[in-house]
């Protein structure tokens, strides 16, 4: 079977909150990460709904999340190339999950199987760090995915390391303590938080090169759809200046603060108005266990993935 006819899947984890009709939809296969509460009840995160998930960590507590075992990744690999197909692998930033080593070791023990396989019946896994997590990842997954039905695997991994820098999120807290707990907070703005909480002060948290960054601390939800909306021109500005940008992919999100969501979205597309960018796919989603366990139910923002 040559490597035009063998169907590439896009598999990710579940930190991507792509909910399950629209992975359905654009034939993505999600991992599970694993959500662990502190009287230890143990769920796969695709077995709570997000109302049951926020609902269950209000009564129970701060849930730990795991990274999907080796067994997991081996099991839906092996399955997918069975049915004659490849693997393309996108995984949460690998600078606060262990989930992109798993993926990794899992494909390479696959691999090494496959060199028994005869040459031209052989499947492949590529697997690569999104560098990123929540709507920024899950617009990586979609938009692949979209390439991916007819291009080739090596053509798809091609188009996929070319979207990775250019994905961006744009996101807040209304109370810092999940987020801080979490260690994902700049040590600085962890001294402050109790502060900053007791002023009603929020972080604008942006996502970028694998990494959360805390910018400036908006008190409003029109404050803070200023901030956002000029982050966006600056980062149009930016990829323009570089490689271009023809249209922008959209993944609004949040936890269980619809309030603040709402204000972001009229500024959101102001920005990409005044510079003339349409947009491609528009997704609302609500994050999970991923981002829900330590950025906490009142986390609202906009993924962007600004397209070449």
């Amino acid at each position: 079977m040559g490597d035009l006819e063998r169907k590439v899947t896009v598999v990710v984890d579940t930190t991507c909150d792509l909910d399950a009709q629209t992975a359905e939809e654009y034939g993505i296969v999600r991992q599970d990460a694993h959500i662990i509460f502190p009287n230890n009840e143990q769920y796969l995160e695709t077995q709570l709904s997000i109302d049951d998930f926020y609902g269950k960590m209000k009564r129970l507590g701060i849930p730990k999340t795991a990274a999907p075992n080796l067994g997991e990744f081996l099991q839906t690999y092996t399955s997918i190339l069975n049915e004659g197909g490849d693997c393309l692998v996108f995984t949460v930033t690998s600078l606060h999950s262990s989930i992109y080593a798993n993926a990794c070791e899992a494909a390479k023990q696959v691999l090494e199987k496959q060199d028994a396989v005869p040459e031209g019946q052989r499947g492949n896994i590529v697997v690569i760090d999104s560098k990123t997590t929540t709507g920024p990842f899950g617009l990586l997954a979609m938009r692949t995915a979209l390439y991916a039905k007819t291009h080739s695997l090596n053509e798809t991994v091609e188009y996929a390391e070319s979207l990775v820098p250019r994905t961006r999120g744009y996101a807040t807290v209304t109370k810092f303590d999940n987020i801080k707990k979490s260690g994902r907070l700049p040590r600085i703005a962890g001294i402050l938080a109790p502060l900053a909480e007791l002023l009603q002060i929020r972080p604008l948290l942006t996502i970028k090169d694998g990494d959360i960054i805390l910018l400036t601390r908006p008190r409003t939800d029109a404050g803070l759809a200023t901030q956002i909306k000029n982050k966006i021109a600056e980062d149009i500005n930016y990829f323009r200046e570089n490689d271009g940008v023809s249209c922008v992919d959209l993944f609004y999100m949040h936890g269980n603060n619809p309030k603040t969501l709402e204000a972001i979205k009229p500024g959101t597309l102001e920005a990409l108005a005044e510079a003339g960018i349409n947009c491609g796919i528009i997704h609302e989603g609500r994050i999970g266990a991923g981002i829900g366990a330590h950025g906490g139910p009142t986390f609202a923002g906009v993924g962007i993935l600004y397209n070449p």
